[in-house]
């Protein structure tokens, strides 16, 4: 069924920025980091991060026509990598080799992923829910102000990195990953990391959601090293 750009827009992540095009039910957005994201239907099937590198996924649908999708997709962004199936199993090939396709794998720019690499698109899956949590919060009025029973790491340990800088001990963003554990703290740090001024981390000029969005994305992936 043929779907209109209201209703896939329904199913877009709270911060994208703007649709670049909506073709065959399928629409290619942009975020305000740079990502370039696909969704099929109500699916997100692929991301293309502003590195080069490329995640995909199914979503569960391991269909011709999705699959069809995802081969029109890495086509579109000359990646060099094709998606077929054998014997029941998606295959994913580049350059003569070939590994098994795995839901919400990460394609580097070149060759194919060292499925040990695995636990970095853990660390990205987790990254981008702790976001999407973060968003629906904003939405709700329940993001949670700045309080001293915050995480002790956040708060003391690592309030004074300067833009830019990465933690020496990444233990409790992991921790906070895998409890999805939103605190004042970890946004306000993430604010500060990002360069936002006094006005914007005071509150006397409010973030906007996108900057918060934005803000912890890149903070969290600085330091985990993603």
């Amino acid at each position: 069924m043929r779907r209109t750009k209201e209703q896939l827009l329904e199913h877009a992540p709270p911060t994208f920025e703007r649709a670049v095009r909506i073709t065959d039910n399928t629409m290619e957005y942009e975020l305000p980091d740079g990502e370039t994201c696909w969704q099929f239907h109500e699916t997100i099937i692929a991301r293309r991060f502003p590195d080069g590198r490329m995640w995909l996924r199914s979503g569960g649908f391991r269909t011709p026509t999705t699959k069809e999708r995802l081969n029109r997709i890495l086509d579109l962004c000359k990646t060099g990598a094709r998606i077929y199936q054998e014997r029941g199993k998606w295959i994913v090939t580049r350059n003569g080799n070939q590994t098994e396709f795995i839901e919400e794998m990460t394609l580097p720019t070149d060759g194919l992923p060292d499925h040990q690499d695995r636990k970095t698109d853990i660390l990205h899956k987790q990254i981008e829910r702790y976001v999407r949590k973060v968003a629906r919060m904003i939405d709700k009025g329940t993001l949670p102000q700045p309080s001293n029973g915050d995480c002790w790491g956040c708060l003391m340990f690592d309030s004074k990195l300067k833009p830019g800088e990465r933690t020496k001990d990444d233990s409790h963003y992991r921790n906070h990953l895998e409890e999805q554990y939103v605190h004042g703290s970890l946004v306000l740090l993430a604010l500060k990391w990002c360069g936002y001024g006094p006005a914007v981390v005071s509150g006397a000029f409010p973030a906007t959601k996108s900057m918060i969005t934005r803000s912890v994305r890149k903070f969290l992936r600085r330091q985990l090293g993603v």
